[in-house]
């Protein structure tokens, strides 16, 4: 921690913070220098530079005395309040500090001034250990930094200062217009291949368009052990609310947007243990319950381990393994259980960027013969190292195949060799962290999709582009 410390004030916070903003008042010291039958007569000015050089010749008391003086009468004197919050700090009254310092933040009168006060605010806050209060000034001082690497340094040692809080947060929400929000069929007919068949999909399930309104949210604490075991534990939200639009409802008038909302309330708990020098596990386990058109459709549990080894090249190889198993909170509804393999691999791609490249096959088990069914997918990632359109982006291309070997079909009877999708899909992330506020950056997405199946009842395509806002750091 000290030599975090020693990192954060080497940013030149403390001796940028002592600037001072010179007036022509008059002030009156607190403490006189003469006998008491005499009083000195000092401008506001020389009361400053006065408390200052009294603050860096090691008597930060008489500093104190100094400006509160001149405070008692100008309430709204930048330079004392950030002399006042120095002295304190140096006196180890840390409560008192990092109040003068939302003084000092109030009657700022520049970026550079605000800037300067957050951070000295969230040294003095990380000093005393109160990490969450020290990430919080650094993301006010983000907001007012003037220059690109005075914005770097400050994400810098915020990042250092995450590796310590035992508390972690994450937050995003898009808003996105879709082509497709219900997942409907692309045409009023369908047919099965194999068969000289032809039916009709209703209007309820056909493509409608819309938006997406979506919101998640995490919060975890974590405990380190001695041993290097790691433990987290906390809770994880999501929400999307759909919203048709006038086209959709005028195709299907009976159509209940809230029919189509989904989300989630989950306690997660987890842990990683180091197994050597490149090699670590970590588990996860959450629990909670799952909601479909605004009502509580299942209760969930999953658990999930991960071998994560480290590589020469500078990547990660990881392969994991998930169980996942559904209660159905309707009786009427059959419950499910799941099983994951999946293996990812990180690669550096020289300077150019990072390659994310993953691989899963999954086994579902249901009653329902509509819901069991075998999957496999594959997906590449691509993020550059060098900003996009002055963004920090991302690339996604993937593919996913999907059997289901008894899906019902006429009277009793299955399809033919069973339901068989295909999946591919692609992403394109833009977040814009040079426009960050508080550490939360806009984000536009662009997300294009389309499966084909030997039922095309299910023939799907997705066109969506969206904006939102989410942790940039």
């Amino acid at each position: 921690m000290r030599g975090l410390l020693q990192h954060l004030f080497s940013g030149g916070c403390l001796a940028c913070a002592l600037a001072m903003a010179p007036t022509g008042a008059t002030a009156q010291s607190s403490r006189p220098t003469a006998p008491a039958a005499h009083s000195i007569a000092l401008t506001q000015d020389e009361l400053i530079v006065l408390a200052r050089n009294q603050l860096h010749a090691g008597h930060p008391q008489v500093a104190l005395d100094l400006v509160e003086g001149l405070l008692a009468t100008r309430p709204d004197v930048y330079a004392a309040h950030l002399i006042r919050t120095d002295a304190l700090r140096r006196l180890g009254r840390s409560d008192e500090a990092i109040a003068s310092a939302r003084g000092a933040w109030r009657n700022a009168a520049t970026a550079s001034e605000k800037t300067r006060v957050a951070r000295l605010a969230s040294v003095e806050a990380y000093r005393n250990g109160r990490t969450m209060q020290s990430k919080f000034w650094l993301r006010r001082a983000l907001n007012t930094a003037g220059t690109p690497v005075e914005k770097r340094n400050i994400i810098r040692n915020f990042n250092e200062i995450r590796r310590y809080d035992p508390w972690s947060t994450q937050f995003s929400f898009s808003l996105s217009p879709s082509s497709n929000v219900n997942n409907g069929a692309q045409g009023s007919v369908y047919s099965v291949d194999g068969l000289p068949w032809i039916g009709t999909v209703g209007t309820l399930s056909q493509a409608l368009s819309g938006y997406r309104a979506s919101m998640a949210g995490t919060v975890r604490y974590r405990w380190r052990m001695d041993s290097g075991v790691s433990l987290t534990a906390g809770v994880r939200a999501r929400n999307t609310v759909v919203m048709l639009s006038s086209a959709a409802k005028a195709a299907a008038p009976s159509a209940i947007a809230s029919d189509y909302d989904f989300g989630s309330v989950e306690a997660v708990f987890g842990g990683s243990k180091p197994l050597g020098k490149t090699r670590a596990l970590r588990w996860d386990l959450s629990a909670g319950r799952l909601f479909s058109g605004r009502e509580a459709y299942a209760d969930v549990m999953q658990v999930s381990l991960t071998d994560i080894h480290a590589l020469k090249s500078g990547g990660t190889f990881s392969h994991s393994i998930d169980a996942r198993k559904e209660f159905a909170i309707d009786p009427a509804r059959d419950g499910s259980q799941a099983l994951k393999y999946a293996i990812n691999l990180t690669k550096p791609a020289k300077g150019r960027g990072t390659f994310y490249h993953s691989a899963f096959v999954e086994q579902v088990f249901s009653d329902s013969v509509t819901s069991a069914r075998y999957g496999a997918g594959l997906s590449t990632t691509f993020a550059p190292s060098k900003p996009v359109f002055g963004s920090t982006a991302s690339f996604t291309i993937g593919a996913e195949m999907t059997r289901y070997p008894d899906y019902p079909f006429l009277f009793g009877s299955v399809v033919p060799g069973g339901r068989r999708d295909t999946s591919l899909y692609g992403a394109a992330r833009f977040t814009l962290t040079d426009q960050s506020y508080f550490g939360f950056a806009p984000e536009i997405r662009v997300d294009l999709g389309q499966t084909w199946s030997n039922v095309s009842r299910f023939d799907t395509r997705t066109t969506a582009i969206g904006i939102g806002i989410k942790s940039a750091f």
